[in-house]
C-alpha cells in the first residue's frame, strides 16, 4: 500500500507478490513516480504510481493499481536491498543468495548487466556519491551482511563485461552479522546496524 502522508489515506494498493515483501524503494527521479519492491522469493517488481490519474475512471484506476509495470527475476532467494546509481539509470539488487545484480533501467531497458558474487548473504547495499568516483564511467557501492564486514566495490558501467572488483574491505570483522547499511552523505560515513541492536559508524 502507498499512503498520503498529508492526508493519511491509501492512494495505491499494489498486489502481485506471492511471498513476504522484504523491501521498498522509490526511484530517485520524482518525475517517474516508480516504486520498486522485493520479496522472499527473489522477485523485484516495478510499479508505476502514474497509473489511473483520471479520478473519474475508478474501474480503470483499481485495475491498473493491481498491475506491475515490470519484473526483475535473477535472484534465487530473498532480496534484501535495493539501490540506484546517482543518475537513476542503474538498479542494484542484493540478496541472501550471496550476489548483487546490476541492472540497466534507462528508458525501460531493464537488462541485467552483471551478477557480482559477494560470497555472503547480503543485507545492505548503498551507492557512494559522485565525489567518490574515479571517473564518470565507474560506480562505487558498499555491501554488508552475515559476515559483519563492509566492502566497497567498483563497477565500470561503460564496459559491463569487465569484472566488478572489491577495492576496500573492512579490516576487522564485527562480532555480529549486519542487518542494514546506509551512506550518510553529509558526514561521508557508512552506517550499519547489527543483530545486537547497535548502529556502527
Amino acid at each position: 500500500k502507498v499512503w498520503s502522508v498529508k492526508g493519511g489515506y491509501c492512494t495505491h494498493n499494489f498486489r502481485g507478490h506471492r511471498t513476504i515483501v522484504t523491501g521498498l524503494q522509490f526511484h530517485p527521479d520524482p518525475q517517474r513516480l516508480h516504486l520498486f519492491s522485493s520479496d522472499n522469493s527473489g522477485s523485484v517488481r516495478l510499479w508505476s504510481l502514474l497509473a489511473g490519474q483520471d479520478k473519474n475512471k475508478l474501474d480503470d484506476i483499481y485495475r491498473q493499481y493491481s498491475n506491475k509495470h515490470a519484473e526483475f527475476n535473477n535472484h534465487l532467494s530473498a532480496v534484501t536491498a535495493i539501490a540506484f546509481s546517482t543518475s537513476g539509470n542503474v538498479l542494484f539488487t542484493a540478496g541472501r543468495d550471496k550476489v548483487v545484480n546490476i541492472w540497466d533501467i534507462e528508458d525501460g531497458i531493464n537488462e541485467l548487466l552483471k551478477t557480482v558474487p559477494v560470497y555472503e548473504s547480503v543485507e545492505g547495499v548503498a551507492i557512494l556519491p559522485n565525489a567518490a568516483l574515479d571517473n564518470n564511467n565507474s560506480i562505487k557501492f558498499a555491501t554488508s551482511g552475515e559476515k559483519g564486514i563492509v566492502r566497497v566495490w567498483k563497477y565500470n558501467i561503460s564496459d559491463p563485461r569487465q569484472q566488478c572488483t572489491c577495492i576496500v574491505t573492512q579490516q576487522t570483522e564485527d562480532k555480529y552479522p549486519h542487518l542494514g547499511l546506509i551512506y550518510h552523505a553529509k558526514t561521508g560515513r557508512i552506517i550499519v546496524s547489527n543483530q545486537e541492536n547497535y548502529l556502527l559508524f
